[in-house]
């Protein structure tokens, strides 16, 4: 479980859960399926050898804690360093990115992902990310010989949005005050 850090963002990892998946599902599933403890990041094949094959689809969630809100005004972004397959990427159950062989014709089994975030889908408490990655060891699907892991960094960045010109201070200069402040053209011509 990761807890709110700095301003900056938060650092998920640690004790995540995994379950087998299917391909077209598109909604995270319940707790009626059959969890097992994992680490995030990392990769499934080799902790549980009676899910390793060389194709399929899992489910990867991991619940974080946020104590305070976001930083007022900051956009969010999440960063996961590496989906070894296409993935469908959900917090708090709202679809908040996906990479496919659409999206990354030529790479998507060794991409970073960085999925910006909706205003309002994280809150203060208990959320959760799940991905779900569908994944052929095989490349049969193009997937050069992906295995479903998911690679460090796995977090979530805020970064405050760059000024807009209509958010800077601005006083309007009244008629005289606009008048004095003018440059004659051979003024202008000097100061070049």
């Amino acid at each position: 479980k990761a807890k709110n850090e700095p301003a900056g963002g938060i650092q998920l990892g640690g004790e995540a859960e995994l379950s087998p998946g299917n391909p077209g599902q598109e909604t995270v599933p319940g707790d009626g399926l059959a969890w097992r403890k994992i680490s995030l990041p990392g990769g499934f094949q080799s902790v549980f050898r009676d899910l390793a094959r060389p194709g399929g689809t899992v489910w990867y969630r991991l619940a974080f804690q946020l104590d305070a809100p976001p930083p007022e005004g900051a956009a969010a972004e999440l960063l996961i360093g590496q989906v070894s397959g296409c993935d469908r990427t959900f917090i708090n159950g709202v679809k908040v990115g996906q990479s496919d062989l659409n999206s990354h014709v030529n790479d998507v089994a060794v991409a970073s992902r960085k999925y910006t975030l909706p205003a309002g889908v994280l809150k203060t408490g208990r959320n959760q990310l799940a991905i779900r990655v569908d994944f052929d060891r095989d490349n049969l699907l193009g997937l050069r010989g992906s295995d479903g892991s998911i690679g460090a960094p796995l977090a979530i960045q805020f970064s405050k949005p760059a000024a807009a010109v209509s958010d800077l201070p601005f006083e309007p200069l009244g008629l005289k005050e606009w008048r004095a402040a003018r440059i004659s053209p051979g003024e202008l011509a000097n100061r070049k």
